[in-house]
């Protein structure tokens, strides 16, 4: 009885030292790293693309007063592609963000309980989301990390009020997040409201401290936004985001968590893991969903409110931030600006777990936690790991078969070009953009001008329409619908219709000399 004893306390002991804890540490940011390396392969999107469009350009300063993102992602970009410009190393920099944030998330958490820092870590390290753009090219990851960074050094602020390292810190995240992305201007009365729920601040000083920190990144905004952009201005009728509503896609992405459970292909995962156990496949998506609703159910019941309260409202403050902007102005709401809140909503998950009060529910609810991020690992390892977000590789590379030099090329909408133009050189072919909002008489005009441009220099022409099914196509279908009928009808049945995933690749054959070959 008293060895038992002895071994528990023991084991109690290591479970709960430093050294243990520092492990553990380094055992997820090994994983994060593993999970964050897989696929970087997987081909380029538009907007990497748009990324790329800025970094590469000749007018670089330009392009980025041009752009309507703030410019130190891509001053960073810019820098690191002269090290390497192949897509697997541009993506690097991405990676190296976001395992930084996993890093900092780990250590804020640590200043409520070492099990907190832990239990965020690994669903940091794995969440598909989070290890989706901690791979892309483009200034989410960087964000992300500021983010991070933020709640780290606001926690330096309620603990240790009287160090100037906490306002400096926090002054200098901040203004990291706006210098990255508009959106970092929500962080600050986020990150406010995240000081004011976890301490009540009564010292002149301290409220005088805290105004000096968020006076920098305040003015940046005012810079970046009234001074520096030359094209910042959105027209609400010709916006790619959908309208805000409590139905929508955009609304329902914030529940990030449930989504990238549900979302999963959960058959491929279980068919690598338990080939034998035909049914548990079918069985996975309701786990997940027992599992989530359980953790946020008992939290509610058992968890400790009072130190994860803040959390929460931080999150839901950013979200409402972003709503409310949505609804008045311009809709913004989308999974990628949704994406700061899902820094303190970790936080407050791991926490929550992690302060049961009973101890047996707090060992079942750690476990089913474990059991979760475990489900997430294996879908971004299984599912997700190298596939490409849009097959733009493939189309491309039939594009290329298949055209010749004076061909016409159609795109709709006009920033389809953008990856097609940086695989291939179009100089020696005729290239349409066609705004998704434009007239078709205009269109046809347009056509018709070119075809007759080149009936001379050609003795055959074939005329491609790439497409790219996004949200401006279903806003304006019916030019899309009377750009389809009128090729149809001066070109007769498309010599191929591919599609690919979003994608789709159509080619006629707008005439054809005797003699002419193939």
């Amino acid at each position: 009885m008293q060895r038992s004893k002895t071994f528990k306390n023991r084991f109690y002991n290591i479970m709960h030292s430093e050294r243990f804890y520092y492990w553990v540490a380094a055992g997820i940011v090994c994983a994060s790293i593993g999970i964050r390396l897989i696929g970087l392969n997987r081909g380029m999107w538009l907007d990497e693309y748009s990324s790329l469009k800025v970094v590469l350009s000749q007018d670089f300063i330009g392009q980025l007063r041009a752009y309507d993102h703030p410019p130190l992602y891509y001053i960073l970009l810019r820098l690191w592609h002269f090290i390497c410009g192949s897509e697997e190393f541009l993506r690097l920099l991405s990676v190296i963000f976001g395992i930084c944030t996993v890093i900092a998330i780990m250590k804020w958490m640590k200043s409520y309980s070492k099990l907190s820092s832990l239990l965020s870590g690994i669903l940091c390290a794995v969440l598909p989301i989070m290890t989706r753009y901690s791979q892309e090219i483009r200034d989410y990851s960087l964000l992300l990390f500021a983010t991070a960074l933020s709640f780290l050094f606001a926690s330096q602020v309620i603990n240790n009020p009287g160090k100037r390292l906490g306002y400096i810190g926090l002054a200098f995240a901040l203004f990291i997040a706006v210098a990255t992305h508009l959106i970092g201007v929500m962080l600050i009365t986020t990150v406010v409201l995240y000081i004011l729920t976890s301490r009540l601040i009564t010292e002149k000083k301290q409220i005088k401290n805290i105004l000096l920190a968020i006076l920098l990144p305040i003015s940046a905004f005012i810079v970046l936004y009234f001074f520096f952009f030359t094209n910042i201005k959105k027209d609400p009728n010709d916006w790619w985001i959908p309208a805000f509503s409590f139905h929508s896609d955009s609304y329902n992405s914030v529940s990030y968590v449930a989504q990238c459970a549900f979302e999963i292909d959960h058959m491929r995962i279980w068919m690598h893991v338990c080939a034998c156990a035909w049914a548990l496949p079918f069985c996975i998506k309701t786990i997940s969903k027992i599992i989530i609703c359980e953790l946020v159910v008992s939290s509610l019941i058992f968890g400790d409110w009072k130190r994860s309260f803040p959390l929460f409202i931080a999150a839901v403050s950013y979200w409402v931030q972003l709503a409310i902007y949505s609804i008045a102005v311009v809709p913004i709401f989308f999974d990628r600006t949704a994406l700061p809140g899902m820094v303190p909503f970790i936080g407050f998950l791991g926490l929550y777990v992690a302060t049961f009060r009973i101890k047996r529910l707090k060992t079942l609810f750690v476990t089913l936690f474990l059991l979760l991020c475990v489900i997430f690992a294996m879908s971004g390892i299984v599912n997700d790991a190298g596939r490409p977000y849009e097959q733009w590789g493939e189309m491309i590379r039939l594009l290329k078969a298949s055209s010749k030099p004076k061909d016409i090329i159609l795109f709709f909408p006009h920033y389809t070009e953008m990856p097609v133009k940086y695989h291939l050189d179009l100089s020696n072919k005729t290239v349409i953009s066609i705004r998704a909002k434009s007239g078709i008489d205009e269109i046809k005009k347009t056509i018709s001008e070119q075809i007759l441009a080149r009936e001379q220099e050609t003795d055959r022409l074939a005329v491609f329409l790439v497409v790219r099914k996004d949200y401006n196509l279903q806003k304006n279908f019916k030019t899309y619908s009377d750009l389809n009928a009128y090729l149809k009808s001066e070109f007769g049945q498309p010599a191929f219709f591919k599609e690919f995933d979003g994608l789709t690749l159509i080619k006629y054959e707008a005439y054809k000399k005797e003699g002419a070959e193939e």
